[in-house]
């Protein structure tokens, strides 16, 4: 049998942007970014730093970064052109309770994709240390998505790290034992909204969306391709909708508690109906987005 880890037995965050321009194309930008990456508004913040390189050789061991460190070792790493993806993490054991992944590698960039770079976190929501809170957490994960001018994003609240890191990495988990396969992950309608967009990924930002989660960002295209906030507001009576940089975010409940409740649920629910026509994978936006 698997060992339960500590990270599984409680309720996590994963948040998935995704955006167009290297972020090194800026320094006074990856600076900023780099102070967002180790704000206090971390209730537990992910402090060894590692690269992998654009060539292997380039590949650089997890250093501590914050304290004495500072962001120095983050803006350095993020402006080498020899670095693919920068990784943080909170520690490397059953308490890493905070993780990153950030896309780095120019080369992304002429893959054809409308949103190429990745900007990944995977955060714990409950029994946050003293003094911290998930409200000041969401308004750093805003200001995270804001500074990668991001297209599009979602912010899904999960039960347990391994559907938190399985909707966010789009890795899926499996235990296998001598009877069967048993996916420790997303349900089957989640994993079929992962294939999707796997299938979809390189037309992700512009032509399509991910399906909504408890928090979904989505761009002015999108936003008047369903009709408009008016039609959210109507159809899905969020408790939140307000600006994030040049996105829209729309939140179903008004806490992180209320996140996986039934009444969250049934308002995804109206949401994704609402954003079918922009969804991963639908073919009359393909057709009127190509038709321009």
């Amino acid at each position: 049998m698997r060992a339960v880890s500590i990270n599984d037995q409680f309720a996590h965050v994963g948040l998935a942007a995704y955006f167009r321009r290297p972020v090194q194309e800026d320094r006074a930008r990856v600076e900023r970014l780099a102070t967002l990456l180790l704000d206090d508004r971390w209730p537990w913040l992910p402090w060894w730093a590692s690269y992998s390189g654009v060539h292997r050789r380039d590949d650089r061991r997890s250093i501590r970064v914050g304290g004495k460190n500072g962001v120095a070792p983050l803006i350095e790493g993020m402006l080498s052109p020899k670095l693919a993806r920068l990784d943080l993490e909170r520690s490397k054991g059953d308490k890493n309770f905070s993780s990153v992944m950030l896309d780095l590698d120019r080369a992304r960039g002429d893959l054809g994709y409308e949103a190429p770079f990745r900007l990944w976190i995977t955060c714990r929501s409950a029994e946050l240390p003293s003094g911290k809170t998930f409200d000041a957490w969401l308004t750093l994960a805003h200001a995270l998505v804001a500074e990668v001018d991001a297209l599009h994003a979602t912010l899904g609240a999960w039960p347990t790290y391994t559907m938190a890191r399985s909707d966010t990495w789009l890795t899926r988990v499996v235990l296998d034992t001598p009877t069967r396969d048993y996916n420790l992950g997303l349900p089957d309608k989640y994993q079929d909204q992962i294939s999707l967009l796997d299938q979809w990924s390189k037309k992700l930002g512009r032509t399509y969306a991910r399906h909504p989660r408890w928090g979904t960002y989505l761009n002015a295209e999108h936003v008047a391709a369903i009709g408009g906030t008016d039609r959210i507001r109507a159809e899905v009576q969020p408790a939140t909708i307000e600006a994030v940089g040049d996105l829209t975010y729309i939140q179903l409940t008004p806490t992180i508690e209320t996140a996986m409740t039934a009444e969250a649920g049934e308002k995804r629910r109206r949401l994704e109906a609402v954003m079918e026509p922009i969804l991963v994978g639908n073919e009359a936006r393909r057709r009127a987005v190509a038709a321009g």
